[in-house]
């Protein structure tokens, strides 16, 4: 194949779109002298944010990471090898605040190769802000921006890379589980409603899914939620909990699912009903469910996960994959 795609993406129109954290793409290039150059021809949409941000890898390395203003951009990337090359680009910001399409990729001292399909495990990420790596560059920041928001360092990512898995994300700030607080919609009716979520499929099945949704439904509980009307909204949270595994292991069979929490603080009375889900699934799928605790981590931008913290929660998601 020319181009291995990363993540979910649309293609309509003769154009590839994506908007999703660490979505991207991949094409192998066969040079045809000592050194070559990549001209990626890229429209960024945005919403909220005055730039976004993408990673660029060569062979599996870093390479730069780059800003995208609104409108066309034209990045270059210039390589002094005269081996079959690897290109990788990734979305580093999150989907409700930009969209990437791409126009055109040119090459100029080689041509394009042909990437087989991966044989690599493929994990997937269900999850918040947290996910996203939202507030991870800025210790202690007060507020958050777009320059601070950084998939690539975000626990998803790094357990991915860390296992040498193939990953996808659906990921999204303020998402909650099964108590809105800051979108009016929970999570499994998100996921097919808006920001082109419902036209983004991925063909392949899941081996791996990692859940990650409490953060807000905390909120919800603790600031919007009345003390007598506190058991209906647990008993709601259980239900829809229970619902979005049984989901993802109908629509992937045979996968292993994880459950995290704790990576930001959380109430009680959410860990055990989280705990109690648990329970639940393990009792009618117990060799494919995980249940892992993560330290809490505050120290990022508005309150969120900074760098260290992720690091820690990637380490002990690793472990637990590996038992």
């Amino acid at each position: 194949m020319k181009f291995r795609l990363i993540g979910r993406h649309i293609y309509k129109d003769n154009k590839d779109y994506f908007s999703f954290s660490g979505s991207g793409f991949e094409f192998e290039v066969i040079p045809s002298k000592n050194n070559f150059s990549v001209a990626l021809s890229l429209k960024s949409e945005l919403r909220e944010i005055t730039a976004q941000y993408i990673n660029i890898y060569v062979n599996d390395k870093f390479y730069s990471k780059e800003k995208l203003v609104s409108g066309d951009n034209l990045v270059t990337i210039k390589v002094n090898l005269s081996s079959k090359t690897t290109i990788r680009v990734i979305k580093v910001n999150e989907v409700y605040l930009s969209t990437i399409t791409v126009n055109d990729i040119s090459i100029d001292g080689g041509e394009f190769g042909n990437l087989p399909e991966s044989n690599k495990k493929l994990i997937g990420f269900f999850g918040d802000s947290i996910t996203c790596g939202y507030g991870v560059l800025d210790y202690h920041g007060v507020c958050f921006s777009g320059e601070s928001e950084d998939f690539s360092k975000s626990y998803a990512y790094l357990t991915a890379m860390g296992l040498d898995m193939d990953y996808t994300v659906v990921s999204r700030s303020g998402i909650s589980l099964a108590l809105p607080i800051y979108i009016d919609k929970k999570f499994k009716e998100y996921i097919n409603t808006v920001d082109m979520i419902s036209e983004c499929h991925e063909t392949r099945k899941l081996d791996i899914a990692v859940i990650n949704l409490v953060t807000n439904d905390d909120g919800a509980y603790n600031l919007n939620t009345k003390d007598e009307d506190k058991p209906q909204a647990l008993e709601t949270f259980e239900k829809e909990y229970i619902s979005l595994v049984d989901s993802i292991i109908k629509d992937n069979i045979g996968v292993e699912v994880v459950m995290c929490y704790r990576l930001l603080p959380i109430c009680d009375d959410l860990i055990n009903v989280i705990k109690k889900v648990y329970e639940k699934i393990k009792s009618r799928y117990s060799n494919i469910i995980k249940l892992v605790e993560f330290t809490p981590n505050s120290d990022g931008a508005n309150g969120h996960p900074y760098i260290n913290g992720q690091e820690e929660a990637a380490k002990k998601l690793i472990e637990a994959i590996k038992e």
